[in-house]
């Protein structure tokens, strides 16, 4: 009678090679269930101007990532800016009305161009976006019995109330449908100079159009 012998040999290079492939699997997996994943980077400078009421008007370049599955889309719905003095329960909040480009004359020096109305867009996953956003004053409704948000404040105000401080803390908030609506926050903190401070009281006093530009000295990216 014959007998056989079966041999089993394992190769070690082909099991590492099943265990990469079921990890990836199961990452692919776990993303595509997860979803759009929202985010924004911090702006690295600020510019104010007047409008026509002598409103403040903050612009700024925001970008926004998704990194979620390339099949997930996310939408955002809203951008804004909000700031608050010390000593003081008011928050203010400018809200997204334009995507401007800048444009360059010989007689008007740096000029804004209208791009297109803020408005909501969807950005596909794994890719981002980055465009300069002009944040004018608008009414800002509130639920609450006593509400601490103003949509809005006149440039002398402001200027009266940062010569105060040595440093101001502007929050530029993205706001997203993904599940329930979530806000990504970023972070923009300023160094309030003497320059600065004369710069603004130059565009209240000669209705200067130019713009008054502040670098963040820091910045950070939180849910």
């Amino acid at each position: 009678m014959n007998e056989y012998t079966i041999e089993k040999n394992i190769d070690p290079v082909a099991v590492v090679g099943l265990c990469i492939a079921v990890l990836v699997a199961l990452s692919q997996l776990a993303n595509y269930f997860t979803g759009p994943k929202m985010s924004s980077l911090p702006p690295e400078q600020i510019e104010i101007f007047l409008d026509g009421a002598d409103s403040l008007v903050i612009t700024t370049r925001m970008s926004h990532v998704n990194d979620g599955s390339s099949s997930y889309s996310g939408t955002v719905l809203k951008e804004y800016v909000r700031f608050k003095f010390e000593n003081s329960t008011t928050t203010y909040q400018l809200t997204w009305q334009f995507f401007v480009k800048y444009a360059y004359s010989d007689t008007d020096g740096i000029i804004q161009k209208i791009d297109n109305s803020a408005q909501p867009f969807v950005l596909k996953g794994q890719t981002g976006v980055s465009h300069e956003t002009v944040f004018y004053a608008r009414d800002v409704y509130c639920s609450e019995p006593k509400c601490n948000i103003k949509g809005g404040i006149s440039v002398a105000e402001f200027k009266e109330k940062l010569s105060k401080s040595q440093e101001k803390t502007f929050v530029f908030s993205l706001l997203t449908d993904y599940v329930k609506e979530q806000t990504q926050k970023t972070f923009c903190k300023i160094e309030i100079t003497e320059k600065f401070i004369t710069d603004i009281d130059k565009l209240i006093t000669d209705k200067d159009k130019s713009i008054v530009s502040a670098t963040c000295i820091s910045n950070e990216s939180t849910l």
